[in-house]
């Protein structure tokens, strides 16, 4: 099988690449300017990733616009679009908590969170309707921050400020709330089972990491006040219907390691 696989080079598109790889599937790669810029000779899977910071920054690329570009070029059976986690409309209320695929869908945030996830909501709104009109598959996957795809990503900074004034920085992000963070790894399984698995077709997933925490869990952690995150707080994402039909369970968790440079770890 040929899956193209659409984004700006990242850890994630990498450990989605080297899965489809191991299970002999020929990748095809194109970054996402040749993408909407050349032809195709077609693929049988489209993997269109856009992390935030990685390719869209509120001004740049028109991912609704890029769906249909995509569906035109490679002619795919399936095509995969990683959305995000802020298509949903805020739930403040933990009594609320999960959230879970069928929650009302509406941008929000800091500016740039905004624009990408309205850019997301518009790509997963022409990608039902296109995916309908041409008779093919579709799969959608919503998740949180992706840690350990890029090196200047959100997850990445907070860690990085935590290293190395965990208090300080806490305050300066308690303004995100409950975090739910899942490590590209997991997240790349993820992708590579919505390609493959059959009963995925024309569903939506959230995807997420184990543990919900704050920014003052994570200063424990950094301050070696816990040896973990375990039961930092109720799981604010459900990811049952990706553990259901996809067969996915996040394997990695983040700790504190003394051992390596940045202090933190995903085991």
């Amino acid at each position: 099988m040929d899956v193209a696989v659409i984004g700006e080079p990242s850890g994630l598109v990498e450990q989605i690449e080297e899965r489809l790889t191991r299970q002999r599937h020929r990748v095809v790669r194109r970054v996402v300017e040749q993408a909407v810029r050349q032809g195709s000779a077609g693929a049988d899977v489209v993997i269109d990733v856009v992390e935030p910071g990685a390719g869209l920054d509120g001004n740049g690329l028109d991912r609704a616009e890029d769906v249909v570009s995509l569906l035109d070029r490679f002619r795919p059976e399936r095509y995969v679009l990683v959305s995000s986690v802020l298509v949903y409309a805020p739930v403040p209320d933990p009594r609320r908590w999960p959230i879970l695929e069928g929650f009302p869908r509406r941008a929000h945030g800091d500016p740039g969170s905004r624009a990408h996830g309205q850019a997301c909501i518009d790509a997963e709104d022409v990608l039902i309707d296109e995916a309908t009109r041409r008779g093919i598959d579709y799969v959608i996957l919503r998740p949180t921050v992706i840690l350990g795809s890029c090196d200047d990503g959100f997850g990445e900074r907070v860690l990085a400020d935590l290293s190395d004034r965990p208090w300080l920085a806490a305050g300066r992000y308690q303004g995100a709330g409950t975090m739910q963070w899942v490590d590209a790894r997991d997240a790349a399984a993820a992708v590579a089972s919505a390609a493959l698995e059959p009963a995925a077709a024309n569903e939506s997933f959230t995807i997420a990491g184990p543990v919900a925490f704050t920014s003052d869990d994570l200063a424990r952690l950094a301050s070696g006040r816990t040896d973990d995150l375990a039961d930092a707080a109720d799981p604010k994402f459900g990811t049952t219907k990706a553990e259901t039909i996809l067969g996915w369970r996040p394997a990695y968790q983040l700790v504190a390691v003394d051992s390596v440079p940045s202090g933190w770890w995903s085991q």
